[in-house]
This record gives structure tokens, C-alpha cells and sequence, in this order.
């Protein structure tokens, strides 16, 4: 009886210690894989006023408002090349979104009759950048943000993972 207990006494423990590190590994890949997960990017035409059929949305990190138009002008699948590149200081970086055929032609012709208005750039349905357009945009385009250069590497690997996810 007193070995019983002596063996219960040091596998409790030891069980104890095996199931929080199972349990822990199990949340950390849940929770990597979710920071891993394909990112949906979007780009949509947007008003600076309400009307009728736009939506309301916040510019990231800004107290700026601009009202979206429901449709995407482009998404994952209109692009052909996503690289990062440093925009500014050493440690400033920002992602070079090149868009196929398919997709500069539609930015071509939706960002011509669009002049002086903004263009939303979107990361998951948020509005990460809403610049104005000053002459029609085609072949690509750039998310700033100031990135450093592991943030902007984990964007542009999640827009790549959701090519082809529509």
C-alpha cells in the first residue's frame, strides 16, 4: 500500500505536467494556424458622403469615415504577384500587390470614371487604407502602413494563401 501510494504520489504530478503540455501545444498550433490563415484582400470604390447602398466604414488607425460601395473592384484572385518591399526608413516596409490581366483591366476602368474619390483597400473587411484617386490605377498597387518587416511578410503570406479561396 505504501508503494502504491508512493507511485500514485509521483505519477500524479508527472500526468499532471504531460497533460498541461499537450494542452498547451494543442492551443498554440490552433492559435498559430489561425495567425497563419488566408487573409481576403479586396479593393472597392468609396465615396467621402453617405448615399443610398454604400457602407459606412472606418479607416484603420485613423477618425476618418468613408462609405463603401458593395462591390469589390478586385479580390485575391485578380492578383498575379505580392512581394514586400521598403518603403521608407530601414525599418518601414509596405506590400507591392501586382494584379493580372484580368484584374488591371477592371482597376483600369473602375478607377477612371472614379476621379477624386476615394479607393478602399481591404484586409479581411477592414479598411486599412483609403487613398484618393488622382489618376486611374492598372497594374498594381501598394499597402502602406508602415510595417515592420515581419508584419509586412505575414500580410502578403496571407494574401497569397487566399488566392484562389473565392
Amino acid at each position: 500500500a505504501v508503494e502504491r501510494s508512493r507511485i500514485t504520489a509521483f505519477a500524479t504530478p508527472a500526468l499532471m505536467v504531460f497533460a498541461a503540455v499537450v494542452l498547451g501545444a494543442v492551443l498554440w498550433s490552433l492559435f498559430n494556424s489561425n495567425l497563419q490563415a488566408a487573409i481576403r484582400f479586396e479593393v472597392r470604390l468609396a465615396e467621402n458622403k453617405p448615399a443610398p447602398g454604400l457602407q459606412k466604414a472606418q479607416v484603420a488607425d485613423s477618425h476618418r469615415y468613408i462609405y463603401l460601395q458593395s462591390q469589390d473592384v478586385v479580390s485575391n484572385n485578380d492578383i498575379s504577384e505580392v512581394k514586400v518591399v521598403q518603403e521608407g526608413g530601414p525599418s518601414q516596409y509596405a506590400i507591392s500587390i501586382k494584379f493580372n490581366a484580368a484584374g488591371a483591366d477592371k482597376m483600369r476602368k473602375a478607377t477612371q470614371s472614379h476621379l477624386g474619390k476615394p479607393l478602399a483597400i481591404l484586409l479581411d473587411g477592414r479598411v486599412v487604407m483609403a487613398p484618393v484617386i488622382r489618376s486611374p490605377v492598372g497594374a498594381a498597387a501598394m499597402i502602406t502602413g508602415h510595417f515592420t518587416k515581419a508584419e509586412a511578410e505575414r500580410i502578403a503570406e496571407r494574401i497569397i494563401k487566399g488566392i484562389g479561396m473565392q
